[in-house]
């Protein structure tokens, strides 16, 4: 089986110089979260517009902002995979300052129905 997807290797380039299908949709997925709006000099318009989000309180209704947030920038900038809005979960965790985030994602083209599921926490 051939690879669907794939993209250099940006976050470990010694390892192996290319990632494929999942593992490059994680990556993208990654760069993503960890750009905020105009932080690119040359593409100030790339990132996730959470930084104006993730210092309001924490709460049910922020986290709404945080999941509509993502839903744009993953649409805009990543059109391998659709967000699954109704399996995604943002869970507000206030005494920890953050939120627990668990992204579920269609792969588009891939002949499997497994989701792609993308997990982490963002912090203030």
């Amino acid at each position: 089986m051939s690879a669907l997807y794939s993209d250099l290797n940006a976050l470990s380039p010694t390892e192996e110089e290319l990632v494929f299908d999942e593992n490059a949709i994680h990556l993208a997925i990654t760069n993503i979260l960890n750009t905020f709006t105009n932080e690119r000099l040359f593409n100030p318009s790339f990132g996730n517009g959470l930084n104006e989000i993730l210092f309001e309180q924490i709460d049910d209704l922020t986290a709404l902002e945080i999941l509509n947030a993502l839903k744009i920038a993953i649409d805009r900038f990543e059109s391998r995979v659709t967000l699954n809005t109704s399996m995604t979960e943002i869970n507000p965790i206030p005494d920890e300052n953050k939120y627990e985030i668990t992204l579920v994602m269609d792969l588009v083209g891939a002949s499997e129905d497994s989701p792609l599921v993308f997990e982490g926490e963002l912090k203030k």
